[in-house]
């Protein structure tokens, strides 16, 4: 089943010959210039560490000759370039598959001809060739793609070449922007040991330093269900150490429920709070640290509460996509703004004491007091940065402008026009 989902699509290439190196090649026209070509091939994944794969290129006939090539670990997606292939590899996670992809640049010398070459099992450490090397790897998609430094996705061919004509657009300003595919967040690793408080050694959770003072009812008790945090009336903690990084984000899952009273608990990751929980359930927080490397679980006010785990995992940023370099590039996500072009109504929004309506795709906001407005309430996450881009006309105001509030605070905007905050 090749990379589209479709049973024989892909290659199989076998090498059976212990005493030589058997492969699969082509040869295509290229133009005499100084533009680069890019080679690319996805690769089944499997945990075949006997034998390594391996595509190259051959740029002869008529002027300077190069050759390089990539030696691929199909367990592991990393790879060893060779000669003038050498910075130019790019390995790429696409889940069952590993899409390999090197580049030639050609110097207006007088070659015209690129021969690629396939071979199922070149090396059998992963770095040296080696023609005792025998296997087989599957391939699929293999394409060379002329004037480009970075693959693009799949182009289906047959036995003829195929054009894709190039899609360009200009952006203005001093950067570019652009908004994400649907995909789902990456986390690092899991870093709370004894998250679930299976684990206990002389009456307090492994790998947790707890804290209780004051009145002697203030405990961490040992519960079949995780670990009972009691506060009666002084301090009630569970702290792991320099577990995070100052300036990282990361998600805090917590699982609770009540004892006895009110539950009353806040999580701290590097020195910044949850917001205080007040209810069972599991709950879900997105926080920046900022100060210092360690994780609390602190019951805040009298309570007496079971958590049954914690959990915390870094938060990893989306990567700025292959060939994008402009460090004044930004990745926005979609919009959180409902009817945000006000194309026939005010749905999502409410006028407080103004009236408002849609007059020519536009919101009219009509108020004769400080609390008329035009407004939506957004879910945000603390620590995330948010973009907002709107376009104010003023009609008849002594005073106007858009502000964004978090409870009391918020940022004012006073002149009309088109803003950006």
């Amino acid at each position: 089943v090749g990379i589209d989902g479709i049973a024989n699509s892909a290659w199989t290439v076998t090498d059976d010959d212990d005493a030589a190196s058997e492969r699969m090649d082509q040869t295509i026209s290229v133009p005499d210039d100084s533009n680069t070509h890019t080679i690319s091939f996805f690769v089944k994944k499997d945990s075949d560490v006997s034998r390594f794969p391996y595509f190259s290129f051959y740029l002869y006939n008529g002027g300077n000759e190069s050759s390089g090539g990539i030696i691929m670990n199909t367990s592991t997606g990393t790879f060893t370039e060779l000669n003038d292939a050498v910075g130019t590899g790019v390995s790429e996670d696409y889940g069952d598959w590993w899409r390999f992809s090197i580049s030639v640049t050609n110097d207006s010398s007088g070659s015209v001809s690129l021969k690629i070459y396939v071979m199922p099992a070149y090396s059998v450490n992963g770095t040296d060739p080696s023609v005792t090397a025998v296997g087989s790897t599957v391939f699929d998609q293999g394409q060379v793609e002329l004037n480009q430094a970075y693959p693009s996705s799949p182009i289906i061919t047959t036995t003829v070449p195929v054009t894709r004509e190039t899609e360009a657009a200009d952006a203005g300003g001093n950067g570019a922007s652009w908004v994400l595919p649907d995909v789902t967040e990456t986390l690092g690793a899991e870093l709370i040991t004894n998250g679930d408080f299976a684990d206990w050694t002389t009456g307090e959770p492994d790998d947790w330093t707890v804290n209780v003072t004051g009145d002697a009812t203030s405990n961490c008790l040992e519960h079949a269900n995780g670990v009972q945090l009691i506060r009666d009336p002084n301090s009630a903690t569970m702290t792991q150490t320099n577990k995070v990084v100052i300036g990282k984000m990361y998600k805090v899952i917590i699982e609770i429920d009540v004892a006895s009273s009110d539950i009353s608990l806040v999580v701290t990751v590097g020195s910044q709070n949850s917001p205080q929980i007040t209810t069972s359930g599991i709950k879900t927080y997105y926080i920046l640290a900022t100060v210092n490397q360690h994780i609390v679980v602190a019951a805040w006010n009298p309570c007496d509460v079971i958590v049954n785990s914690v959990s915390v995992k870094e938060v990893i940023p989306q990567s700025v996509p292959a060939g994008i370099t402009d460090t004044l590039v930004e990745v926005l996500g979609d919009t959180l703004v409902v009817n945000g072009t006000f194309d026939t109504d005010t749905t999502g929004w409410t006028g407080g004491t103004a009236t408002i309506s849609v007059v020519g795709a536009k919101l009219n906001v009509d108020a004769t007091g400080p609390n008329g407005n035009g407004a939506q309430e957004i879910d945000l996450i603390a620590g995330k940065s948010y973009k907002l881009s709107t376009d104010v006309v003023n009609v008849d105001a002594d005073y106007m402008g858009i502000t964004l509030y978090e409870h009391d605070y918020g940022t004012s905007l006073v002149n009309d026009g088109a803003i950006t905050v």
